[in-house]
């Protein structure tokens, strides 16, 4: 086999030699004649290799022998795929669709929007997807990473995913049009989108289980009445992530509905659009928590959010287990006062506030209380010696380095030293 200087896939076929030799070796210890080829790597040995390579290396390690293009082409490899526009000639990543994208059932776009280009190719992968026939395609993420351009209002991606998550068959035995989507990450779009989406993604995805549309726009136009449409067809949703002003009673007391799946994962960031916001009741929420005994509640307050409504949206009864205070100011009452009502269920917390007395205080409370707490990560210097008692109350974080606890300034960004895979980052 020749691969050229691609270190990268040789590195990767000597590590599956040796697993295999290993592999082999255990199996056939009697057998002495026995003897491992390059000829003989069994398909899965292959497949792992090939799932750790760009498209173009995949390419080129298929071209070296029929094992290898036949491993190439099998629906395993193409299951999970991203693509990625940062230059128009990027567009190759186009063919994929074309040829494997029956077999596609988890998609990453990511692209740099200020490039026309860009847009256009992966707006083709979207309308591409809507046309394959016999598509397997369960879930789809989008990521901005670019400025927009000036004026710009995104609406070719929303015709393209109103396209996408539209009919595909009558496979659901009740005769609904239905998509096999299960997850929609719609987070990292940059552009604006209202209810009707929404009643698009509700009319032809009934069993989705996946919804994150809390991506970064100036003003969020999904209704309340948007989103109770589509919590009362889609009722195995399991995770959603919403802004506070699309929530209403009448969602979470659908959520409540007997006739649907539990929730588990339920995200609500709130922003400057809940300054006349009328606050979620209490006892929607105890009815919502006795239904779905296992939920956990992100809470999330921005530096757009009233200061003075962050108090009257916290909820005893909202089973919060991640806190985001991002308000970019003094938040220690507020603090105080989630400690009180969340210390038995709290895993983590954000703060990015300044520093202060009061706010050492309330971070000592955290310490006293929140003995669940498994990530801390708070944006602004703090006293050394806080620091150390906060450490010493959470061991545990300590050896995960799973904090972000600073006593002197430091250049930008400052990260924790381990991320753990929660639900929310």
């Amino acid at each position: 086999m020749n691969f050229g200087s691609n270190q990268t896939i040789y590195y990767l076929i000597i590590a599956a030699a040796l697993f295999c030799f290993v592999e082999t070796s255990e199996r056939s210890m009697a057998d002495q004649t026995s003897q491992l080829e390059w000829s003989s790597l069994p398909e899965h040995i292959i497949l792992r290799i090939l799932s750790y390579l760009s498209l173009q290396e995949k390419y080129h390690a298929s071209l070296t022998c029929k094992m290898w293009h036949t491993c190439f082409n099998m629906p395993e490899l193409w299951r999970k795929f991203s693509f990625w526009f940062y230059t128009p000639s990027q567009k190759r990543f186009l063919r994929c669709v074309e040829q494997f994208g029956a077999f596609l059932q988890s998609i990453y776009i990511e692209l740099d929007q200020e490039v026309k280009g860009n847009r256009e190719n992966a707006c083709t992968v979207l309308e591409s997807m809507a046309e394959t026939s016999s598509r397997s395609l369960s879930a789809i993420s989008i990521k901005f990473t670019g400025e927009n351009p000036l004026f710009y209002a995104g609406h070719e991606f929303v015709k393209a995913l109103r396209v996408l998550f539209g009919p595909v068959n009558l496979d659901d035995g009740f005769g609904h049009p239905t998509t096999h989507l299960l997850s929609i990450d719609l987070s990292g779009l940059t552009v604006q989108f209202d209810d009707s989406l929404l009643h698009v993604i509700s009319q032809n995805n009934y069993n989705l289980e996946r919804l994150n549309i809390q991506n970064s726009v100036i003003i969020c136009k999904v209704s309340p009445d948007g989103l109770l449409n589509l919590v009362k067809s889609c009722k195995r949703l399991r995770d959603l992530r919403v802004y506070h002003c699309s929530m209403s009673e009448s969602v979470l007391l659908e959520l409540c509905a007997e006739a649907r799946e539990p929730i588990e994962h339920l995200s609500i960031k709130c922003r400057r659009e809940d300054k006349f916001k009328i606050e979620l009741p209490s006892t929607a929420w105890s009815m919502l928590v006795r239904k779905s005994p296992k939920l956990h509640v992100t809470l999330g307050f921005d530096h757009t959010c009233p200061l003075d409504r962050v108090a009257d949206l916290l909820d005893p009864e909202i089973p919060v287990r991640v806190l985001l205070f991002e308000t970019f100011s003094e938040i220690y009452k507020e603090l105080n006062l989630a400690v009180k009502y969340y210390s038995s269920h709290l895993e983590k917390l954000v703060l990015n506030t300044h520093n202060s007395t009061e706010l050492s205080g309330a971070l000592r409370n955290v310490g006293q209380h929140c003995s669940k707490l498994k990530t801390l990560w708070v944006y602004c210097v703090l006293d050394k010696e806080l620091i150390e008692e906060l450490l010493d109350h959470f061991p545990e974080m300590c050896k995960r380095k799973s904090y972000i606890l600073k006593s002197e300034m430091e250049p930008e960004p400052w990260l924790p030293g381990f991320i753990e895979e929660f639900q929310d980052l």
